[in-house]
């Protein structure tokens, strides 16, 4: 337990059962003289000060009502003219402040204001949707919480490397291949179930998509192959078409350090009958013979949106989040119906293994996987997990939904990937370039 006074900025001072301390020694402990020469160092002009309380069980508010009535004496001596009492929420409900503030202000005669104090959530994400997520989900979850969230944008592996360095994330959106990598470098905290009373609602293959002790998907993506049909006569049915000698120059792919680029490689080996992963030089050979037919690799969402939209490419393999903007700039753009299937790709919610926010970091998960907030992303192309979403035809358009379409996806085993991932990256620089 903290109660500090002082002018403002604040200097505080603390109490507990057992010990009591000084954070700054302009201020004696409560209860005993202010020295003279201490107040004559502070001008004698009146000062705002304030009491900061953090963290109080409401088991120990007859110590902190003791304690808070005994402050005014120094409060006197230090000739506040305007107190400002600060506490954390859960105090709130279990005291009655305005009994504080009334004998504060009788006794000492001192005018008074309260505030709670705000308890800021850290979220890092894509950034990809912010409009959409302010609506949907952070606002709304700030008026439930009482709370500040703060949004840090970035790409997956920027992200986690920020993470990775200083922490300071609460709760972190990251695909599956990325979720592994912060899993192997324990910037994650293990997930407790019990704490996430909507995970019943969830499609068990969601639930724990990079095992037990870490967080759950809140969207079944996929990755596949969408195409301009106005430019592209013959349809395209499997991966292989990519390879088509009509699309030369027209086809992107992900770069290497997205989410799907090391998929991408996987691919190439079906292609000719390999597994990348026991014969790489068989995968990337057919990968090279790939490279006539693209014209870029892309890093973002946004960037491929925009080769569509110039002509640049008529058929690229993609995460079906970015469907809705390239069907937006394409209106002859079709997500194509891959004989081979296309990849799953789940994005998760996990916690930050140094974030101070555990239980609120909690509860904005629990929110982000609720019926309700999970519907409302559906406009943004997110297919839902959690089962209580009904969908009709029309809005499912390219999405993957149902545990039974879901289940039928093919899953990457990022794990393995990983431990192939500085063969395959020189591997793949040396056809495409850094």
């Amino acid at each position: 337990m903290r109660i500090g006074i002082g002018p403002l900025p604040i200097y505080s001072v603390n109490f507990s059962s057992k010990r009591r301390t000084v954070e700054n020694d302009a201020f004696p402990p409560m209860g005993s003289q202010v020295p003279q020469d201490s107040v004559s160092r502070r001008n004698s002009q009146p000062k705002r000060c304030r009491i900061v309380v953090e963290q109080i069980s409401p088991s120990r508010k007859n110590f902190l009502m003791e304690k808070i009535l005994s402050a005014y004496k120094l409060v006197r001596d230090l000739k506040c003219s305007f107190i400002v009492l600060l506490v954390n929420q859960e105090f709130r409900m279990h005291l009655r402040l305005s009994f504080v503030l009334i004998a504060l202000t009788s006794v000492a005669g001192i005018p008074s204001a309260f505030a709670v104090e705000q308890k800021t959530l850290v979220v890092s994400e894509w950034g990809y949707t912010q409009k959409q997520s302010e609506e949907f989900l952070y606002a709304p979850f700030e008026k439930l919480c009482g709370c500040k969230v703060v949004v840090d944008t970035g790409n997956n592996a920027d992200r986690l490397n920020k993470m990775r360095i200083r922490g300071g994330i609460d709760v972190m959106f990251i695909t599956d291949a990325f979720t592994q990598q912060g899993i192997d470098a324990g910037v994650f905290a293990k997930i407790d179930p019990t704490k996430l009373p909507h995970l019943g609602e969830i499609y068990d293959i969601a639930k724990a998509p990079q095992g037990p002790d870490f967080g759950p998907a809140y969207v079944a993506g996929h990755y596949g192959i969408i195409y301009d049909a106005s430019k592209v006569k013959q349809p395209i049915t499997s991966w292989k078409d990519l390879w088509r000698p009509e699309l030369k120059g027209m086809v992107a792919v992900p770069g290497f350090n997205t989410t799907t680029g090391p998929v991408t490689a996987l691919i190439a080996g079906d292609r000719v009958g390999v597994d990348a992963f026991k014969d790489p030089d068989a995968a990337f050979k057919s990968l090279a013979e790939l490279k006539p037919n693209i014209r870029k690799t892309y890093n973002t969402g946004s960037e491929l949106v925009n080769l569509f939209s110039t002509g640049e490419v008529v058929a690229a393999a993609v995460q079906d989040f970015a469907a809705p903007a390239i069907h937006a700039a394409v209106p002859n753009a079709k997500w194509a119906p891959l004989s081979e299937g296309d990849y799953a790709i789940f994005n998760t919610l996990n916690i930050g293994a140094k974030s101070e926010n555990q239980d609120l970091a909690y509860q904005f998960i629990d929110y982000k996987l609720s019926a309700d907030v999970q519907r409302k992303f559906v406009a943004v192309g997110d297919s839902p997990v959690n089962k209580n979403v009904a969908l009709s035809p029309e809005q499912v358009g390219d999405m993957v939904y149902g545990a039974d379409e879901i289940g039928k996806l093919r899953r990457p085993d990022f794990k393995e990937i990983l431990a192939h991932k500085a063969d395959w990256e020189a591997r793949w620089n040396n056809i495409f370039g850094q």
